[in-house]
């Protein structure tokens, strides 16, 4: 039993069930206790782009007036009796609210599945149909073309993802 799976048998028995027919085989009896959990998925936190309140002033002096006013709002008359981690939660709101209001959302970087690229597509084409022949004449001159199609595909991959890595790194 995998290392994963261990805490799921509860019980194993060896059965002699075997021994009348003259087969040193033997049976293995176990009861195995198995859940099915789904993963739960995660809420994925909008991030802002908070680049232009370096460079622009007048997005700055908005963004500024909105956290204050928001804040300002949600404690108005109860200084006193608040905890600090009950005005950090209202600050972090009041934050929220103007980043909803003022700054854009960044997009999600989409990654590119290198395997639907035509040219992964092509080179794949190739090591089948290289297969195919060797499957047919088992030959050393078709197993060098499986192989020769195998490196083809692998460069074919390099080059998708050194590609996807490269235009990564410009958007940043």
């Amino acid at each position: 039993v995998r290392r994963k799976w261990k805490s799921s048998v509860k019980d194993s028995r060896v059965t002699n069930s075997f021994a009348s027919v003259g087969i040193d085989h033997r049976a293995v009896i176990c009861r195995v206790q198995m859940s099915f959990r789904k993963k739960k998925r995660m809420v994925r936190k909008v991030v802002y782009d908070v680049s232009p309140l370096s460079t622009e002033q007048d997005l700055r002096d908005r963004y500024a007036v909105s956290v204050r006013n928001r804040f300002d709002i949600l404690q108005d008359g109860c200084e006193d009796i608040l905890s600090a981690t009950i005005k950090y939660s209202w600050f972090t709101d009041a934050v929220h609210h103007a980043n909803e209001q003022h700054l854009k959302p960044i997009a999600k970087r989409k990654k590119i599945n290198a395997t639907k690229d035509p040219r992964v597509a092509s080179a794949r084409a190739k090591v089948i149909a290289a297969k195919e022949s060797f499957n047919k004449d088992q030959d050393s001159t078709s197993q060098g073309a499986v192989t020769a199609a195998k490196d083809l595909l692998s460069a074919a991959y390099i080059e998708v993802e050194e590609e996807e890595v490269s235009r990564m790194t410009r958007k940043t």
